[in-house]
């Protein structure tokens, strides 16, 4: 009989999962998607063949059920952050922040090369994944162009085009990191039409 890690199966399920989900981030970055097998997986988290069957089909399977996760967790991370804010501009430039904060934190894009494989259910079920985050700044966009403090815009249009501007970029450090990001806020606020 396996061994079950942690005080339920519900733990225990969380616990596989997590182990899986660190091996398949870490083995995917050293070789590359299409290198990586089950049996790699499976050796790399330290959980049996057969329980890593039990638990995921497939290598997409576990793509998407890790994608789920970090999605799940950096929405709301993201939406805790902004929940204090009294205005839908100051959700905007928390927004900004915690977006850039948050990007060090999770592991997003594991580049096109996986992308370019999945079959085309599982890529719809990625970009699924992608507007989750989206919808977070769609709202927020609504709920300030209603308020008057930036301009009706289509949301369609403006969201890739702030997610483009902070894409890429890493949270400052150092002498100047407020200033840094400071910068960043205002451009995107700016952008936006805000005052």
């Amino acid at each position: 009989m396996p061994k079950i890690r942690g005080h339920s199966l519900e733990a225990h399920r969380a616990e596989t999962a997590r182990r899986v989900f660190e091996a398949f981030v870490r083995l995917v970055a050293e070789h590359g998607y299409a290198a990586v097998s089950m049996a790699d997986i499976a050796r790399e988290a330290a959980v049996g063949r057969t329980s890593l069957y039990n638990h995921f089909r497939d290598k997409e399977d576990i793509l998407l059920a890790y994608a789920m996760d970090e999605t799940s967790r950096y929405v709301a991370d993201l939406e805790q952050a902004m929940a204090e804010a009294e205005t839908p501009l100051e959700r905007l430039r928390i927004y900004v922040r915690e977006y850039l904060r948050l990007a060090d934190s999770f592991h997003f894009g594991l580049g096109p090369e996986v992308y370019a494989v999945l079959s085309p259910e599982a890529g719809r079920q990625i970009h699924e994944h992608i507007r989750v985050v989206e919808d977070v700044l769609r709202r927020t966009l609504r709920d300030a162009a209603e308020a008057g403090q930036i301009p009706e815009q289509d949301p369609e249009v403006v969201v890739p085009l702030v997610h483009a501007a902070l894409q890429g970029r890493r949270l400052p450090t150092g002498p100047g990191s407020e200033q840094a990001l400071s910068t960043v806020e205002a451009f995107v606020l700016r952008a936006l039409g805000a005052d």
